[in-house]
């Protein structure tokens, strides 16, 4: 059963699960010199959740968008002009009305500076979110975790 639609033991049934995750902050920076940069973070954590079941004659779905604050702190350590070290930490957590989840997310990535203010880099990410909601549209639990490989993109305005 997956909310309202019941589907036959025995029956195949092509699942669909998507997330997208935007996240925009501000860092205001503690230490900052040409070596290192301690800073502290805070900002806007969106995801957006599609899921989508079907056996052919009927469907179950859902969509949710679940944004929320989030806090952390970043350690970059220059080893050149062109090369760092960036390890972030981020975390959330909430028990409110409807919903409980919490989020924590934290990484190391080796950089390379292509212009002053925009990177590229190669790292490692552990990312783990969990979701509890009584909301009528994304009724249910959430549960994400990776941990693996990640390239990314770091733009400083």
């Amino acid at each position: 059963t997956v909310g309202v639609v019941t589907f036959a033991a025995g029956e195949t049934v092509q699942s669909s699960f998507d997330t997208t995750i935007y996240k925009v902050g501000y860092a205001f920076s503690l230490i900052h010199d040409s070596q290192k940069e301690l800073s502290l973070f805070g900002g806007v954590h969106v995801t957006d959740v599609s899921y989508r079941s079907t056996d052919g004659t009927q469907t179950a779905s859902s969509d949710t968008t679940a944004t929320l604050p989030i806090l952390g702190a970043d350690l970059t350590v220059n080893f050149t002009d062109k090369l760092s070290l960036n390890a972030e930490l981020q975390f959330f957590s909430m028990d409110f009305n409807r919903y409980s989840g919490s989020l924590l997310n934290f990484g190391f990535s080796g950089q390379y500076r292509l212009l002053d203010k925009l990177s590229v880099g190669v790292g490692y990410r552990f990312y783990k979110q969990d979701i509890d909601s009584g909301d009528e549209d994304f009724f249910g639990n959430y549960r994400f975790e990776y941990r693996g490989p990640v390239v990314n993109v770091r733009a400083r305005f």
